[in-house]
């Protein structure tokens, strides 16, 4: 699980894809934030079953925001 906090812009529904260190496309979707929130919690347990260094691109706007993510 990851805690991930997202610039102003991102509010509402935010769509991100979840990809592997080799380019591969494991989950695509939308996170939810709200106006009072800071942040969201995501689980991505299933997709990042293996430890590695992932890719979710957050895209909102016209605006893209690649985040790292690594699993140990």
């Amino acid at each position: 699980r990851f805690w991930v906090v997202l610039p102003a812009e991102f509010l509402g529904e935010v769509p991100y894809t979840l990809v592997s260190a080799l380019g591969t496309r494991l989950a695509e979707g939308k996170l939810t934030l709200a106006p009072s929130a800071v942040g969201t919690e995501v689980d991505f347990s299933q997709p990042m079953n293996n430890p590695g260094l992932y890719y979710l691109l957050l895209r909102n706007q016209g605006r893209a925001m690649p985040l790292k993510l690594l699993r140990q």
